[in-house]
């Protein structure tokens, strides 16, 4: 299952004279001037594989494969089911498999490499897929979390030497959920929508010992629109990613494109520390209203596919191939009345913006949510 990064692993040929006999490939056009200083005219681009495509559902609208569940559950060190679990288990005293190499634990290296350009000789066995994990960032708080979880395994199997192995995992797994569902709710959420937004929305609560909010009826999910709009926070990236030694002194810098799925790098050095340092030191880029030129520039080509691609473009794309419709149709649900006219919308753009949305969108139907909220958010 390749899920929405089909056209990565599966489809590379939609640019090709091969694209008219494939239904799945519904590449992008690229006019000039866009992209110069390349010949690229047209990025490879496929529908995204659905659940439909393996019968798990009898739902007519059609609904991507995703990796990642929809709860905060670590599922990318544990996985999203039962035997996502077995390659990082220890099965001895509740434990994750660590390795301890040149000093410091790291998990066990595995074969299903995501970087096909021959200078990656590591990738570790973390969740399922690993191929999710494409910042190292990403893996270097997995790996945070991964010595975590073994650290509480061996603190309570020295409080009840009597329990067995999967009790000691199960109830450590519980702490260690709990501890980032926190991180993730009471600090980094709080910081982005605001705590008192958060409060009354009753998504946070003042009640220290126990929370009654939740509803074990309510199904987890996740709206495509969410994950569509979410890419937003991309814009935020910065195109380094910053090493800080002990005193939190910059001590060197790392392309981020340059990084992507290249795990051995964590095991030169201090990289790994002096990442992890920058994770939470780091100040987050300028906004722009497309991603940085170290992360879109030779992005696919680490899988030998294309020399560039446009992230901004891709979420368009995608929005279209999962049916969300157009930015017009979800102004009801912000408060805010239907736009008849380019001219109802400068009550969220400026007027410096509104010739460019104009020459970009020859109807209002056809501003796309994925692009408008970009443009919208640049104005704010």
């Amino acid at each position: 299952m390749n899920g929405p990064i089909d056209f990565i692993y599966k489809r590379q040929h939609c640019c090709t004279s091969q694209s008219s006999q494939d239904t799945k490939c519904i590449p992008i056009e690229v006019p000039n001037p866009y992209l110069n200083g390349t010949n690229i005219r047209c990025l490879n681009f496929s529908r995204a594989e659905t659940f439909q495509e393996i019968s798990c559902t009898r739902d007519l609208m059609p609904e991507q494969i995703n990796y990642q569940t929809p709860l905060l559950d670590l599922s990318v060190i544990y996985g999203a089911e039962e035997k996502s679990k077995d390659p990082v288990r220890s099965y001895k005293n509740g434990m994750l498999r660590l390795k301890l190499r040149d000093n410091r634990y790291v998990p066990i290296s595995g074969n299903d490499c995501f970087r096909h350009d021959g200078d990656q000789n590591l990738c570790y066995k973390i969740g399922l897929p690993t191929i999710d994990i494409m910042d190292i960032r990403t893996t270097t708080l997995a790996i945070f979390f991964m010595r975590e979880h073994n650290r509480l395994a061996k603190a309570l199997h020295e409080l009840n030497p009597c329990w067995k192995d999967d009790r000691l995992f199960k109830v450590a797994r519980q702490i260690n959920i709990a501890t980032a569902a926190n991180i993730f709710m009471y600090e980094l959420l709080p910081n982005i929508m605001g705590y008192s937004n958060m409060m009354s929305y009753g998504l946070l609560s003042n009640n220290v010992d126990y929370v009654k909010q939740y509803d074990e009826e309510s199904q987890p999910g996740v709206y495509a629109e969410f994950a569509i709009g979410l890419r937003f926070f991309r814009t935020f990236l910065s195109g380094y990613i910053k090493l800080y030694n002990e005193k939190y002194e910059e001590v060197g810098q790392i392309v981020l494109e340059e990084s992507f799925n290249l795990q051995n790098l964590l095991e030169t050095g201090k990289i790994l520390d002096e990442i992890n340092r920058g994770t939470f030191h780091q100040s987050a880029g300028k906004w722009m209203d497309r991603g940085t030129n170290q992360i879109e520039k030779n992005n696919t080509s680490k899988v030998k596919l294309q020399e560039v691609f446009d992230q901004i473009s891709m979420d368009i794309q995608r929005g279209r191939d999962m049916g969300i419709r157009g930015y017009n149709d979800y102004r009801n649900l912000c408060g805010l009345r239907h736009a008849k006219s380019f001219s109802d919308l400068l009550d969220v753009i400026d007027r410096e913006e509104h010739p460019r949305t104009m020459r970009e969108h020859p109807r209002i139907r056809y501003i796309s949510m994925a692009r408008f909220k970009l443009q919208k958010e640049q104005t704010n």
